[in-house]
């Protein structure tokens, strides 16, 4: 983050290896597959609550939560420094 705070983060991707925290919201249901170019995240089927992300969208982990956002607002919100 440009505040200088580091986090971790993973590009919505069928083919790029997962981080454990990515691994676990498959694991637990709370995020999964809807079609080839997109996932939904969150309890959609149960309350409609969930979120419906696109290849090349971006989640962020900071240690304790996990946010999302397009690919365009990551570039802008956060700067790169290491892969």
């Amino acid at each position: 983050m440009k505040t200088g705070k580091e986090v971790e983060f993973w590009v919505v991707s069928r083919e790029a290896p997962q981080p454990a925290w990515i691994e676990r919201e498959f694991y637990t249901g709370y995020m999964g597959w809807i079609d080839e170019k997109s996932l939904r995240y969150g309890l959609a089927y149960i309350r409609s609550t969930g979120s419906r992300l696109y290849i090349g969208d971006v989640f962020i982990y900071d240690g304790k939560t996990i946010d999302f956002m397009s690919n365009a607002k990551f570039s802008k919100k956060y700067e790169v420094i290491a892969q």
